[in-house]
């Protein structure tokens, strides 16, 4: 039996889709959602709500270990989400859902 074991996928729904090639089992063992992208500001779920500058802009500050600035800067970008009348909880779930249909369609 040929088993292929893959992890930290983070929304690469592209080569998941190409893991199981030539396997009988593909077991992953985790990490699907993209959150944020420290390499592609571009990608994952919190530069699609904020832009990517902002998630530039969150990897600098947390990257410099300017972390009372990165977290001012969650706050405010998540306010300005809520005070639009879209919950966090239901963005992020839509977002995240949004992900795994993605995934396990590859």
């Amino acid at each position: 039996m040929r088993l292929h074991v893959v992890s930290d996928v983070h929304g690469n729904s592209r080569d998941l889709a190409r893991a199981g090639e030539g396997a009988d089992a593909l077991v992953c063992l985790g990490d699907l959602v993209l959150f944020l992208d420290y390499a592609d500001h571009a990608r994952g779920i919190f530069p699609a709500l904020f832009g990517a500058d902002n998630a530039r802009r969150l990897i600098e500050l947390r990257t410099a270990r300017r972390f009372d600035e990165a977290r001012a800067l969650g706050r405010r970008l998540w306010g300005e989400l809520d005070a639009a009348g879209e919950p966090r909880e239901s963005v992020i779930e839509a977002a995240v859902r949004g992900q795994y249909a993605e995934l396990f369609a590859a």
